[in-house]
């Protein structure tokens, strides 16, 4: 629970200082970036996406790493 309101709360910080950058941006250069509900909802997919392929990727390391120490032991015991 903690990690999910810590990943909430650093989601909602990358969007303010997008925003904020935005703004800035504006008074430099007099060009608009937008920022709208939907690129923050499109941030969160992407760090779903991200998450779950990194879990995927951790998952086979974890069974390569258990098959391998399966195989150690069986070699031991010969």
């Amino acid at each position: 629970p903690q990690l999910r309101i810590s990943i909430a709360q650093f989601m909602a910080n990358v969007h303010r200082s997008v925003n904020e950058t935005s703004q800035q941006y504006l008074q430099n250069e007099k060009r608009y970036n937008y920022t709208t509900p939907k690129s923050f909802l499109e941030q969160i997919k992407l760090y779903q996406n991200l998450l779950a392929k990194k879990n995927a990727e951790l998952q086979a390391r974890i069974i390569r790493l258990e098959n391998g120490l399966e195989k150690l032991k069986s070699t031991a015991s010969q």
